[in-house]
Parts: C-alpha cells; sequence; structure tokens
C-alpha cells in the first residue's frame, strides 16, 4: 500500500522517467494538435494567449496560413511554446521541489521537439520567404 508520500514520489519519478523517452519520440512523430492536426481526427501565460491570438488572427483573415510577424515572433517560430516553458521553468524555480523540476523537464521533452516540427513546417511550407534568423523555440539560439 503507498502512503501518500511514496505515491507522491512515484508519480515525480514516473514523470523525469517518461521525459526521455518523450523527447526521443517526438524527434519522429509529430503530435497530431494544431496545424499537424491529422484528418481522423485523433487527438507568464500574457506570452501563450498573445501568440495564440496572433495565430488565430492570420487564420480568420482567410487565404490559409500566413507567416507570424511582431513581438516574439520575430525571434522564434513558437513563442506560446517558449512562453509555457518559462512558465514551467518559473514554477520550478518558486517550488524548488522535484514536481517542478520533473514538469519543467517534461514540458520541455513534449514542447521543444513540437516547435521543431512547426519550425520545419513554416520553412517548408513559406520557403525564401520565411526570416532566416528566426528560430524554433529558443531565441538565437535553437
Amino acid at each position: 500500500m503507498f502512503s501518500d508520500e511514496n505515491l507522491f514520489n512515484f508519480i515525480i519519478f514516473f514523470i523525469l522517467l517518461m521525459s526521455l523517452p518523450t523527447f526521443i519520440l517526438a524527434q519522429f512523430f509529430t503530435s497530431p494538435y494544431g496545424k499537424h492536426k491529422r484528418s481522423c481526427n485523433s487527438g507568464g501565460m500574457v506570452v501563450n494567449v498573445w501568440a495564440d491570438g496572433v495565430l488565430l488572427g492570420l487564420k480568420s483573415e482567410g487565404g490559409g496560413y500566413k507567416i507570424p510577424r511582431s513581438g516574439l515572433f520575430e525571434y522564434v517560430s513558437c513563442p506560446n511554446y517558449l512562453g509555457e516553458i518559462v512558465e514551467w521553468l518559473g514554477w520550478a524555480l518558486m517550488t524548488w521541489s522535484w514536481a517542478g523540476l520533473a514538469f519543467f523537464v517534461y514540458t520541455c521533452a513534449n514542447l521543444v521537439p513540437r516547435a521543431v516540427s512547426n519550425h520545419k513546417w513554416y520553412l517548408e511550407k513559406f520557403g525564401e520567404d520565411y526570416p532566416k534568423n528566426r528560430k524554433a523555440v529558443f531565441p538565437f539560439l535553437y
């Protein structure tokens, strides 16, 4: 029988353990949501809301996808993912706990490969028109 503390520690260990396979698998399989949604239908908060609003606005203008511009979109293809990563990093630092670290590590393992997939999609879709210096998720780095 698990005590509350043992259950908590098991869950944290499991999240950390699953981070590496998630990161590795995400290099080969793109999660089916957003622009990567499959036809079979499987499937700092301010930065996330702002970036999502910009993307929805571009889509609602008609004519399909457009290159997002302004704000953090000038530096990265996925500022919404950057915002979420920064949020979990802040939470991890503020709690200074294994739970905080686990959520941060798993968020990175999930969102960084997703950002790379989105970045590649933008490069393929827009080719020479896509900003050359824009990175996937971390400004000036990656």
